[in-house]
């Protein structure tokens, strides 16, 4: 079902949205906690986090770590996931990614369709590059301009490690029905440009699946 210009739901569990992918690269950890302090005040100020949506769902897992919250983001607990992503992402060998994803379900469709999910790569070496790698997707009237203006002011502020970035729509799985997902995955195989086993992908096989951006 077409809901809007942008936006289609193909399944309750089963969405395609407009999405933005943008990649950054650093030296090494010893440059990740500057990053970090840089990226989320941007984040903050350019209101892509739904702090105040009862309906937000976060997530953050790690090597040491994993967790989840329903419900509005208060300034303790997105301090302390600030300061758990700052810490973990400064370590000089880590087994498995970070990632941290807030979602919220959109009242358009009944999946989650906003979405941000950030991941920063496992460390497998204590001078290994380190990429930070940022996705959105979004169920907003005018999703391009909207997408277009994050990835404009954040390769603005951060651009001495930009690396990549990209427009596209997105299949999103419901993430919270994992028995739909062998099912969905094999319907989106059909559509041309589907990676489902790219390495930049943000994956956790606790919480959800997510696959990645198709530029048609």
């Amino acid at each position: 079902m077409q809901v809007n210009n942008t936006l289609w739901s193909l399944d309750k569990n089963l969405s395609i949205a407009p999405s933005l992918d943008i990649i950054f690269r650093l030296k090494n950890s010893s440059y990740s906690i500057g990053f970090l302090n840089i990226l989320f005040t941007a984040l903050q100020e350019l209101e892509v986090i739904p702090f105040y949506d009862d309906q937000c769902i976060t997530v953050i897992s790690h090597d040491r770590s994993q967790g989840g919250w329903e419900g509005r983001i208060t300034p303790e607990l997105w301090q302390k996931i600030i300061e758990e992503i700052k810490y973990v992402s400064s370590l000089k060998i880590r087994k498995k990614q970070i990632v941290l994803k807030i979602c919220k379900k959109g009242p358009l469709t009944d999946n989650y369709v906003d979405d941000l999910s950030l991941s920063v790569n496992q460390n497998i070496f204590p001078d290994q590059g380190i990429v930070i790698s940022l996705q959105f997707s979004t169920s907003e009237e005018n999703p391009w301009a909207y997408l277009q203006y994050i990835r404009d002011n954040l390769i603005s502020k951060l651009e001495l490690n930009f690396f990549w970035g990209t427009l596209g729509y997105k299949f999103i799985l419901n993430p919270f029905n994992r028995t739909a997902h062998e099912v969905m995955r094999a319907s989106c195989m059909r559509y041309p440009g589907v990676d489902l086993h790219d390495v930049v992908c943000v994956h956790n096989s606790f919480w959800w699946d997510k696959l990645r951006t198709i530029n048609w």
